[in-house]
């Protein structure tokens, strides 16, 4: 599963610099033009999507 599958482009990006890249809270708010408590926010909410995401994708593809 890749972070295009996610249904809100937020949320993947969000996923793609808080949580692969590495990027602090602070500089994220910066970027987006928000406060930082938003941006935990969204970031919870992301990486929930994300897990939900993955394991929808993992039940139609079985190994084994």
């Amino acid at each position: 599963m890749t972070l295009d599958a996610m249904p809100n482009p937020r949320y993947a990006e969000a996923v793609n610099l808080l949580v692969l890249r590495g990027y602090e809270a602070k500089e994220v708010a910066e970027l987006w033009h928000t406060s930082v408590p938003n941006v935990y926010n969204i970031r919870h909410r992301a990486v929930n999507q994300f897990r939900e995401c993955y394991l929808s994708s993992a039940k139609r593809v079985r190994i084994g």
